[in-house]
Protein backbone atom coordinates (compact mmCIF):
# COMPACT_ATOMS: atom_id res chain seq x y z
CA UNK A 1 0.00 0.00 0.00
CA UNK A 2 2.87 2.40 1.09
CA UNK A 3 4.34 2.10 -2.29
CA UNK A 4 1.42 2.31 -4.53
CA UNK A 5 0.66 5.77 -2.89
CA UNK A 6 4.47 6.97 -2.82
CA UNK A 7 4.99 5.42 -6.79
CA UNK A 8 1.72 7.01 -7.53
CA UNK A 9 2.12 10.52 -5.78
CA UNK A 10 -1.30 10.24 -4.35
CA UNK A 11 0.05 11.97 -1.03
CA UNK A 12 -1.74 15.12 0.14
CA UNK A 13 -0.13 18.10 0.92
CA UNK A 14 1.69 18.34 3.87
CA UNK A 15 0.12 18.66 7.58
CA UNK A 16 0.87 21.52 10.08
CA UNK A 17 1.73 20.29 13.64
CA UNK A 18 2.15 22.75 16.51
CA UNK A 19 5.77 23.18 17.83
CA UNK A 20 6.49 24.59 20.92
CA UNK A 21 4.32 25.18 24.03
CA UNK A 22 2.50 28.51 22.51
CA UNK A 23 1.55 26.44 19.22
CA UNK A 24 1.91 29.02 17.59
CA UNK A 25 5.39 27.41 15.49
CA UNK A 26 4.11 25.20 13.21
CA UNK A 27 6.14 22.40 11.49
CA UNK A 28 5.03 20.86 8.24
CA UNK A 29 6.09 16.95 7.74
CA UNK A 30 5.83 16.08 3.86
CA UNK A 31 3.19 12.81 3.86
CA UNK A 32 5.86 10.58 1.35
CA UNK A 33 8.64 11.54 4.75
CA UNK A 34 5.58 10.27 7.22
CA UNK A 35 5.04 7.32 4.78
CA UNK A 36 8.77 6.67 5.00
CA UNK A 37 8.87 6.51 8.75
CA UNK A 38 5.58 4.48 9.00
CA UNK A 39 7.76 1.51 7.32
CA UNK A 40 11.03 1.94 9.21
CA UNK A 41 9.33 1.61 11.97
CA UNK A 42 8.59 -1.55 11.16
CA UNK A 43 11.80 -2.67 10.54
CA UNK A 44 12.41 -4.60 14.01
CA UNK A 45 9.01 -5.96 13.82
CA UNK A 46 8.80 -9.53 15.37
CA UNK A 47 7.37 -10.86 12.17
CA UNK A 48 10.26 -11.63 9.51
CA UNK A 49 7.50 -10.93 6.80
CA UNK A 50 7.00 -7.78 7.81
CA UNK A 51 10.02 -6.86 8.56
CA UNK A 52 11.20 -8.45 4.95
CA UNK A 53 8.57 -6.34 2.79
CA UNK A 54 10.25 -2.73 4.57
CA UNK A 55 12.87 -3.64 2.32
CA UNK A 56 11.11 -4.68 -0.62
CA UNK A 57 8.71 -1.69 -0.24
CA UNK A 58 11.17 1.00 -0.23
CA UNK A 59 13.39 -0.56 -2.76
CA UNK A 60 10.64 -0.10 -4.82
CA UNK A 61 10.28 3.61 -4.25
CA UNK A 62 13.85 4.78 -3.91
CA UNK A 63 13.11 6.74 -7.36
CA UNK A 64 10.35 8.81 -5.78
CA UNK A 65 12.64 10.01 -2.69
CA UNK A 66 14.07 13.08 -2.43
CA UNK A 67 17.95 13.14 -0.86
CA UNK A 68 16.97 13.21 2.41
CA UNK A 69 14.95 10.52 2.67
CA UNK A 70 17.43 8.53 0.93
CA UNK A 71 19.78 9.17 3.63
CA UNK A 72 17.27 8.25 6.17
CA UNK A 73 16.46 4.92 4.27
CA UNK A 74 19.93 4.12 3.60
CA UNK A 75 20.87 4.24 7.39
CA UNK A 76 18.11 2.60 8.75
CA UNK A 77 17.98 -0.14 6.39
CA UNK A 78 21.83 -0.62 7.16
CA UNK A 79 20.59 -0.51 11.12
CA UNK A 80 18.08 -3.27 9.87
CA UNK A 81 20.99 -5.59 8.28
CA UNK A 82 23.15 -4.90 11.31
CA UNK A 83 20.42 -6.14 13.81
CA UNK A 84 19.36 -8.96 11.79
CA UNK A 85 22.82 -10.32 11.68
CA UNK A 86 22.72 -10.25 15.36
CA UNK A 87 19.55 -11.34 15.95
CA UNK A 88 19.03 -14.35 18.48
CA UNK A 89 17.85 -17.49 16.65
CA UNK A 90 19.94 -16.47 13.71
CA UNK A 91 18.97 -14.31 11.22
CA UNK A 92 16.60 -14.80 8.19
CA UNK A 93 18.48 -14.15 4.72
CA UNK A 94 15.25 -12.82 2.82
CA UNK A 95 15.26 -9.64 5.55
CA UNK A 96 18.71 -9.25 4.78
CA UNK A 97 18.58 -9.82 1.09
CA UNK A 98 15.57 -7.02 0.70
CA UNK A 99 17.62 -4.65 3.11
CA UNK A 100 20.09 -4.59 1.14
CA UNK A 101 18.59 -4.14 -2.47
CA UNK A 102 17.08 -1.15 -1.24
CA UNK A 103 20.26 0.54 0.10
CA UNK A 104 22.08 -0.62 -3.09
CA UNK A 105 19.34 0.95 -5.39
CA UNK A 106 19.68 4.56 -2.80
CA UNK A 107 23.25 4.09 -3.18
CA UNK A 108 23.02 4.09 -6.96
CA UNK A 109 20.63 6.54 -7.27
CA UNK A 110 22.53 8.98 -4.77
CA UNK A 111 26.12 8.03 -7.05
CA UNK A 112 23.71 9.40 -9.88
CA UNK A 113 22.54 12.21 -8.52
CA UNK A 114 26.39 13.32 -7.27
CA UNK A 115 27.41 12.66 -11.24
CA UNK A 116 24.78 14.78 -12.26
CA UNK A 117 25.52 17.40 -10.75
CA UNK A 118 29.14 17.09 -11.45
CA UNK A 119 28.43 17.23 -14.94
CA UNK A 120 26.28 20.40 -14.41
CA UNK A 121 29.22 21.94 -12.86
CA UNK A 122 31.77 21.56 -15.54
CA UNK A 123 29.51 22.89 -17.88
Amino acid sequence: MVEVVLVNSVCAPAKKRPVGPDSTTELRTPPRRELVEIALSLRADRVANVRLNVGRVLSSVISTLHDSELTLVTKALTEQVHDETSRIGGPDRDVIYFANRAISRAQARGDEASLASHDDSNK
